[in-house]
């Protein structure tokens, strides 16, 4: 007979130290089904826990938002955040000042002209006629 097959004999498990009956066969689906059982109870469980969890942040969210220490929060940090984004665009425009009117390149080159004026003027001057 072909393996699957009613009546045929189970295939043996590679590696296994006994062969494969139907008894073990069937040992193993009624473990598996008991397993499936308890897991099947343990996620109703959960889910339950999770529904009474949920329900209870929904109260106490509703509760914090009819508070009036709460609504005075949320304009605190509206507040909060509007000082932020003009402290950053403060920032910016500083730096972009700064930028602006940075001169030390052109100090530098104008400081090293004069050095080089003042040294043809010192050698000129210093020569005897």
């Amino acid at each position: 007979m072909r393996r699957g097959m009613p009546g045929a004999p189970p295939a043996p498990c590679p590696g296994a130290s006994q062969p494969l009956t139907w008894d073990v066969v069937w040992q193993n689906k009624t473990n598996m089904m008991a397993r499936k059982q308890r897991l099947d109870r343990m996620r109703k469980a959960l889910k339950l826990q999770v529904q009474l969890l949920s329900t209870e942040f929904d109260k106490q969210k509703q509760a914090l938002a009819t508070s009036e220490s709460a609504g005075t929060l949320e304009a605190l940090e509206q507040k909060l955040k509007h000082h932020e984004q003009n402290i950053y665009h403060l920032r910016d425009f500083i730096d972009s000042k700064y930028a602006e009117t940075d001169y030390s390149g052109v100090y530098e080159e104008v400081s090293r002209q004069v050095a080089d004026i003042n040294t043809m003027l010192q050698q000129l001057y210093s020569t005897p006629y």
